[in-house]
């Protein structure tokens, strides 16, 4: 399978993303306690035993930074999901880079924050900001380190965004998450690239 067919949703149109994100807005947010129990049952479907991962919430801005400076190496092998004022997931993402609270007219490129512009919604207030941090023990970051899809960064951050839609969990920036194709995931699947994720 070659580049083309496993580049992922960031490289889709932006008019299909404003689609999907005013789509979500039609739906009632789950409350951050349920998400951890759809995560936490979504892995476990995944036989991730609950010693492979730790999950995370922060709250408020300046705790959010102190625990992302006190746990950088936690940090670059996690998956986080960010909300909006409304508890709304706003973005499911991982590692360092991607975690931002910018305004739109801060940075026009901002993919999520340029969605919540177009849906008239916004981030809380710096201590009412809420993060998820689903911290793996992982092999690799990308695909291309490891044999096993859900040994790696990316794998796992894509594995996150589709549990939550399958539950129906609104997010913002809807497909974020899919660092590939979803028929390189599907085909992945059928070539059993996903057994065995847990180290002994």
């Amino acid at each position: 399978m070659n580049d083309k067919m496993i580049q992922g949703w960031n490289r889709t149109d932006i008019c299909e993303k404003r689609r999907l994100a005013k789509q979500q807005m039609g739906k009632r947010p789950v409350v951050i306690t349920d998400i951890e129990c759809i995560i936490k049952e979504g892995l476990k479907q995944e036989k991730f035993q609950e010693k492979s991962y730790e999950i995370y919430r922060l709250e408020g801005l300046k705790k959010i930074r102190e625990w992302e400076q006190k746990h950088k190496e936690e940090v670059s092998r996690s998956v986080f999901i960010s909300f909006d004022k409304n508890n709304r997931v706003a973005v499911v993402g991982a590692g360092e880079k991607r975690l931002t609270f910018s305004k739109v007219e801060e940075d026009s490129k901002h993919t999520v924050a340029a969605l919540m512009a177009g849906c008239n919604c916004s981030w809380p207030k710096d201590d009412e900001k809420k993060v998820i941090r689903i911290v793996f023990d992982l092999d690799g970051i990308h695909r291309n380190e490891v044999k096993n899809l859900l040994r790696c960064r990316d794998g796992v951050e894509f594995l996150i965004g589709e549990i939550l839609i399958e539950k129906d969990v609104p997010i913002i920036d809807t497909l974020s998450h899919r660092n590939w194709k979803y028929e390189y995931w599907e085909d992945m699947k059928r070539k059993k690239m996903f057994s065995n994720i847990l180290k002994t």
